[in-house]
């Protein structure tokens, strides 16, 4: 694929991304807080199967800490996939691995920090500068997971040439 297809795909799985952020922030807080707490009562029937047979207090304790640990790790996932659209959309430029990582993790701050601002005007949703952070680390430990992956396989690819 030449340089030009893989801008436009990379810049239209950007723009769909976005969109699909958008619209999970874009929920009011009840049907956010809805969504995710469906997710989590299915995550905890995976990992936590004694759930059910908990008191009521140590269900809703567990179910709490699930509850927020589910809502981060969205966070975390949906900025680390962003970064690499962005990511792969630079490196279709004359910049190294490098700048496309600080660029790519720049854009995700940028639109997480955007992304929180939005979120005041929605009813019974409210910024969180920390969500910028939670964002902003998937991005980053995303990139950087992908980088090291990338240098792996490079390392693989020139063994198997030898």
């Amino acid at each position: 694929m030449n340089l030009k297809h893989q801008r436009i795909l990379f810049l239209s799985l950007i723009i769909l991304w976005g969109t699909v952020i958008y619209c999970f922030s874009n929920q009011q807080g009840d049907t956010s807080s809805s969504i995710s707490s469906s997710i989590t009562y299915r995550i905890l029937g995976i990992f936590y199967p004694k759930f059910q047979q908990l008191d009521s207090v140590n269900q809703m304790a567990v179910f709490n800490t699930f509850h927020v640990i589910t809502r981060k790790l969205a966070h975390f996932s949906e900025y680390a996939i962003l970064w690499f659209f962005s990511y792969r959309f630079l490196r279709t430029y004359p910049f190294n691995k490098w700048q496309c990582y600080v660029m790519a993790v720049i854009f995700c701050f940028g639109y997480a920090s955007l992304d929180e601002w939005h979120q005041s005007f929605i009813p019974k949703r409210s910024p969180s500068f920390k969500d910028v952070l939670i964002d902003t680390s998937g991005a980053l430990i995303g990139g950087f997971l992908h980088i090291s992956l990338e240098k792996i396989i490079q390392k693989k690819i020139q063994v198997f040439e030898i």
